[in-house]
């Protein structure tokens, strides 16, 4: 819904299995479970935010910011080449690979409105969320430009 509250259903027993709150300050647009890490959520939504959360607790663990991501001056950390135009960077898709012999489960592909899709290594610690949303300042994930770097 338009809080950002993740609605998680046991199909099985056709009933609410657990709801994930005070994440997303916008719409969800996109929730994927961990492959291989079963306590693990990643999501994504309107707010521009790609959250990872630990579902045992439902609560966030880390938080990327794509706004912090799009405005990165050139050639730095997390650059992709330039400023934002036109839409904003909300968080369109995620996707995490699945294949436990390599290390495609250790990065998150996000699809973002302003056209741009990135890569995070979800391995790669960033802030914690309490900082999230009251300070720019803090580490980022690690942005790959699609050239291993």
């Amino acid at each position: 819904d338009d809080s950002g509250e993740i609605v998680v259903i046991d199909l099985n027993k056709q009933a609410l299995h657990k709801r994930l709150r005070d994440g997303h300050s916008n719409i969800c647009s996109a929730v994927q479970f961990r492959p291989h890490h079963p306590w693990e959520v990643i999501s994504g939504g309107m707010d521009a935010q790609l959250l990872q959360w630990d579902f045992s607790n439902g609560r966030t663990r880390y938080s990327w910011d794509m706004n912090e991501a799009s405005t990165t001056p050139e050639g730095g950390e997390g650059s992709l080449g330039g400023a934002q135009m036109f839409n904003p960077p909300h968080i369109h898709s995620v996707a995490i690979g699945s294949d436990k012999q390599h290390m495609s489960q250790r990065v998150a592909a996000v699809a973002r409105g302003d056209g741009a899709v990135v890569v995070y290594d979800i391995n790669a610690r960033p802030r914690p969320p309490s900082c999230a949303k009251k300070s720019s300042k803090g580490k980022k994930g690690k942005v790959a430009n699609g050239s291993g770097k």
